[in-house]
């Protein structure tokens, strides 16, 4: 009789504590169910569950919350039982039946019937999940506009020099490619390719060394755009994505916060060596022409003279010297037509005269 009533007693007392344990499952706004991880049979389901599955329980888990006729090839039971008792175990996952995501917290809990079961708490996070992929589509979308620049295009971080940002013009995934897993210089999106985490800086990049640009052979865009917040543009020689010399035009813009002060810099440089070196040469041509107008007056003061003493040393001699110094005129000439013709050759080789001084590709200086 006795022994009859301790477990009458026994009995009530784990109805009574499982009765409160469902008591606050049914309390969690979120889906929970608990299930045998021998049988798959959902052995319970809160209000929040049966809201989106209807009742469950009794029926198998895969095939209420997958649609499957089999356990699940993705079930997370071996992370959580065996030597893994009392470990959670967190993963998302998009569900077959309804097609939204949840973040699952899934862990083995003692059942009042004296069993190890299956619990599974899962958070929506379709919302998130759909607004990380409206991100990742826009950074594929920036991607292509990058990829679109065929001039070297950045942004940088003001407080550190690091590209933030940059387009594979400016060589600097060839320079990541040979920098170590190890290092801290990897790029994160390596996919998208476009952004990286604190890895390169702007001077290592362009102008291969360890610190900023200073002077006045290689003034900081950076800090120029920090102090006066406003568009700058500067010359600079940089190194191009083959390790050659270049002689570029940088142009820096602000990006600034909400209070106003330049938190990164976008720059884009272009490429005027072949600029440079039509205008050095155009500058040796007028230094040649200004020679040559001295040389042509030397012959032109000859002929005068001999025809102004024309009367004193006959015509025969003045017909002479003028044929000499008519020869020495064209020969002169013929020179510089030479230094024309080369000088148009470097200036059509940028396109027209327009595009030279304006700028190459027609970016105004």
């Amino acid at each position: 009789m006795g022994k009859g009533l301790v477990k009458e007693e026994s009995k009530e007392s784990l109805i009574a504590e499982q009765r409160q344990l469902l008591s606050i499952f049914d309390g969690i706004d979120e889906p929970v169910y608990i299930s045998d991880p021998e049988t798959y049979e959902v052995l319970y389901a809160n209000k929040a569950l049966r809201k989106v599955f209807g009742d469950v329980t009794g029926k198998k888990c895969y095939q209420s919350f997958q649609g499957l006729d089999s356990p699940c090839s993705f079930c997370t039971n071996k992370y959580i039982f065996g030597d893994n008792i009392g470990k959670a175990h967190v993963w998302e996952f998009k569900n077959n039946i309804n097609g939204r995501w949840y973040r699952c917290v899934d862990k083995a809990i003692w059942w009042p019937d004296g069993r190890w079961v299956r619990y599974e708490m899962a958070l929506d996070i379709t919302e998130k999940k759909e607004a990380e992929d409206k991100i990742r589509q826009q950074y594929i979308y920036l991607r292509y506009v990058l990829e679109s620049i065929t001039h070297p295009f950045y942004i940088i971080n003001v407080e550190d020099y690091s590209i933030k940002i940059a387009n594979s013009a400016t060589g600097i995934y060839g320079m990541l490619a040979n920098i170590g897993s190890g290092d801290d210089k990897e790029i994160i999106n390596v996919e998208d390719g476009l952004t990286m985490d604190k890895r390169i800086t702007c001077y290592e990049l362009t102008h291969r060394r360890e610190s900023p640009c200073d002077g006045e052979k290689d003034p900081c865009p950076v800090i120029e755009v920090k102090k006066t917040k406003k568009p700058v543009r500067v010359e600079h020689v940089h190194f191009d994505k083959n390790g050659k010399e270049i002689f570029v035009e940088v142009h820096g813009y602000p990006i600034l916060d909400d209070d106003g002060n330049v938190k990164e810099v976008i720059e884009y440089s272009i490429d005027i060596t072949e600029r440079k070196k039509a205008m050095e040469q155009l500058a040796t041509n007028l230094m040649t022409f200004d020679k040559s107008a001295d040389r042509l007056r030397n012959p032109l003061a000859v002929i005068m003279s001999s025809l102004e003493m024309k009367d004193i040393i006959g015509t025969e001699n003045v017909l002479k010297t003028v044929s000499e110094q008519v020869n020495r005129i064209k020969e002169e000439l013929d020179n510089l037509r030479k230094e024309e013709i080369e000088t148009f050759r470097l200036i059509e080789k940028e396109g027209n005269v327009k595009k030279l001084l304006k700028g190459q590709n027609g970016v105004p200086p």
